[in-house]
């Protein structure tokens, strides 16, 4: 193909201007990681800090002293002691209720990350999927493959809160392939019983004594194997008919 002096110094620069940026965020991508890592190590420490304050709360259970005893002996000093005790145990529990609403806290806040973590990496693996699987580009048939995916994987078992997981790219390109292969072998089999049904060869004819796969075929059968694709399953489908 010839092209342009121009043409290919700008398709030169715009490559270079891609590859440039894409190193930028991947750098940055880079550093948000740490940075969250070092966030998410400082959360774990805090709420196993609360968890061993409470812990040490519990421990140091005062038993209470026998008020009634001390009122027969000395009422002031025995209104003061429970006075003071009254104090302690309120005390108390108000940092026990401190340290739980501060676990609730914390754990609310994990959760949130871990809903919007959830969230960009959905984003991101829905962005790819035209990468992976071409054929999606294109969004009628990206709709429509999807939907007979989603079947094709109920059909086969798969419960539907398992489907709400299944979220990386790759998983689901190769579960298109095995929907794509289970298609193309059943398209086969109808085609084959068809063919079987249609024919009828006398016994010692010439085309009985001709083999049951040519060239074609086997080279049609050989691509739908390493492949999967709907295409080569039309192919084979053709060199049958």
């Amino acid at each position: 193909m010839e092209v342009q002096l121009d043409e290919l110094k700008n398709g030169y620069s715009r490559q270079a201007d891609y590859t440039k940026k894409s190193q930028a965020l991947a750098e940055e991508r880079k550093s948000f990681e740490q940075d969250r890592d070092a966030v998410l190590l400082e959360r774990q420490q805090y709420a196993q800090l609360l968890s061993a304050l409470q812990i040490q709360l519990n421990s140091s259970d005062e038993q209470a002293p026998d008020f009634d005893r001390l009122y027969n002996e000395d009422p002031i000093e025995a209104t003061r002691l429970e006075r003071e005790w009254n104090k302690r145990q309120l005390a108390k529990q108000e940092r026990m209720q401190a340290i739980q609403l501060e676990q609730q806290r914390v754990a609310q806040a994990n959760q949130q990350y871990q809903t919007q973590a959830m969230q960009q990496v959905l984003a991101e693996e829905v962005h790819r999927l035209p990468e992976v699987i071409p054929e999606w580009r294109d969004e009628s048939t990206a709709a429509t493959e999807r939907e007979e995916l989603r079947q094709y994987l109920l059909d086969n078992g798969v419960a539907e809160e398992e489907l709400q997981s299944l979220v990386r790219a790759n998983h689901i390109k190769v579960l298109r392939k095995a929907m794509l292969y289970d298609k193309g072998q059943s398209r086969i089999k109808k085609a084959a019983k068809k063919g079987n049904r249609s024919a009828t060869v006398k016994p010692g004819s010439r085309q009985g004594q001709v083999k049951p796969r040519s060239r074609k075929l086997k080279s049609a059968r050989q691509r739908l194997a390493n492949s999967g694709r709907l295409e080569d399953a039309a192919g084979l489908l053709e060199s049958l008919l």
